[in-house]
């Protein structure tokens, strides 16, 4: 990424909470949530599959426009890292014709592909690979390193994007992107937006349950 954007904790989706990450000088390229794996939350993601299979709810819809990475199941315990792929590669800062960087040269090869074989590729990508892992096992991370290929987490990353003026949400583990509708483009209006999606479609399935914690990829002021 470019040293002027990091990721840095949001604390809460109040008004005041939501402020403190942004200011109207910089600009928010996404959201991260990490949600628990609960039984209510996995059967709403159950219902709204069916929905997409069948187009039987209007108000659910892929976006087509975005760069989507299935996440296959042999790539392991690394949904927070393609959380973060999602988060950059849909960032505007990304030039897709530039192949200098790792993550650009994956986007420049994997522009046309389908995102199925998007993952495929990542699986081949050795240079991503050994990236997501150094930094699972830094000294500086916080957690235990989890196995890659050990037992099912029970918590999840999802990547909030903005993207040519819609709320898209990004799961690897999801049929498609989803698009949740238009979104202001300023940073509060974009985190707003985003506020409201997470709390419908997340925390207020699963009320009593409070494992819940957010990120946002902005530009520092």
């Amino acid at each position: 990424m470019p040293q002027s954007y990091e990721f840095v904790d949001i604390y809460g989706l109040d008004l005041d909470l939501l402020t403190m990450v942004s200011d109207s000088s910089s600009s928010i390229a996404a959201v991260i949530l990490l949600f628990p794996c609960s039984n209510a939350l996995y059967k709403a993601r159950r219902l709204e599959e069916r929905q997409l299979q069948t187009k039987s709810n209007n108000a659910i819809k892929p976006h087509d426009g975005a760069f989507f990475i299935v996440q296959h199941s042999e790539f392991g315990n690394a949904c927070g890292s393609i959380a973060c792929l999602h988060a950059i590669t849909n960032a505007k800062f990304i030039d897709k014709d530039d192949n200098r960087t790792p993550i650009n040269r994956f986007c420049y090869e994997n522009t046309n592909s389908t995102p199925s074989e998007r993952g495929r590729a990542l699986l081949q990508s050795e240079e991503l690979k050994m990236s997501s892992d150094n930094q699972a096992n830094s000294t500086a991370a916080q957690t235990t390193c989890p196995s890659r290929n050990g037992p099912d987490l029970d918590h999840h990353f999802v990547t909030f994007s903005y993207i040519n003026g819609r709320l898209v949400e990004l799961d690897g583990t999801k049929l498609c992107a989803i698009d949740h509708g238009p979104s202001p483009e300023d940073p509060q209006g974009f985190l707003q937006c985003a506020a409201n999606v997470i709390q419908k479609n997340f925390m207020q399935i699963d009320p009593t349950n409070i494992e819940f914690s957010l990120m946002a990829l902005r530009e520092q002021s």
